[in-house]
């Protein structure tokens, strides 16, 4: 039965009990476009799909420590999507289980020595599980990992803007990556990676409020050999080669 409407509900609460503290939720059912049906085996060949209902709970925390110069965050998330196969009785192309993703998410930043140093660090830890799912291969999956969603992900960075030039800052992240299955089997994964870049930023400004910045950095500085994973449609993935060490410059002018 086609899908001729629908309510797409957003609810957030939030209880702030000082201006250090917020407590907050929220709730979120979105509509996303019906994908169109490509497989040469469906009744409904071409057609194009209902849209997409999917839904998001989060409930979360966030404390400003020392008068906004550290701040931390904590949430907990979950996020149902159904799925779509071809069923092998019918041969019709719909929506029939779910990718439901759970996951918390641990941040913390702050602006020290005066805001002039301001680093950053987050971690997700997360399960991105599929329920009563069947694969582009016609296998039932229930309880496997989905593709290309690792159960960790750790991003840290740091900003110094340098006191011996003015106008110059600093910058330094590295990002870390768990493993993570390449098929819905899970039967062939993938080694977790970890990459560091750096860079820097000088802003020179001109007379009559004309600035330059020059930016320049280079990613992945130890020249990290990995694969990086990247979800196609449903259960599909494929593989690519991680980008090496690459240098980059780029110049703003502003006038």
């Amino acid at each position: 039965k086609s899908t001729t409407h629908a309510i797409s509900p957003m609810i957030t609460a939030a209880y702030v009990p000082n201006n250090q503290l917020v407590v907050y939720g929220n709730y979120m059912r979105d509509l996303e476009p019906g994908a169109l049906v490509d497989n040469d085996n469906a009744k409904n060949n071409g057609e194009t799909l209902d849209p997409v209902k999917t839904n998001q709970m989060e409930l979360g925390i966030r404390k400003n420590w020392q008068d906004g110069l550290i701040t931390t965050t904590a949430s907990v998330y979950r996020i149902n999507r159904p799925s779509a196969y071809l069923d092998t009785q019918t041969k019709v192309f719909g929506y029939g289980g779910k990718e439901q993703n759970t996951g918390l998410e641990l941040s913390t930043y702050a602006n020290l020595l005066n805001k002039t140093l301001r680093p950053t660090f987050g971690i997700t830890f997360q399960r991105a599980k599929l329920k009563n799912y069947q694969t582009n291969a016609g296998n039932m999956i229930d309880g496997n990992q989905q593709v290309t969603s690792p159960r960790v992900i750790a991003k840290a960075g740091v900003e110094w803007d340098t006191p011996f030039v003015s106008g110059l800052t600093l910058n330094a992240a590295a990002q870390y990556y768990g493993k993570s299955f390449q098929n819905a089997e899970n039967t062939f994964r993938l080694p977790a990676y970890t990459t560091v870049d750096i860079g820097a930023k000088y802003a020179l400004k001109l007379p009559k409020n004309q600035q330059v910045t020059l930016r320049g950095a280079v990613e992945n500085v130890f020249n990290k050999n990995y694969w990086q994973i990247q979800r196609g449609r449903y259960d599909r993935s494929f593989a690519v080669v991680g980008m090496p060490r690459t240098v980059w410059l780029k110049v703003d002018y502003e006038f």
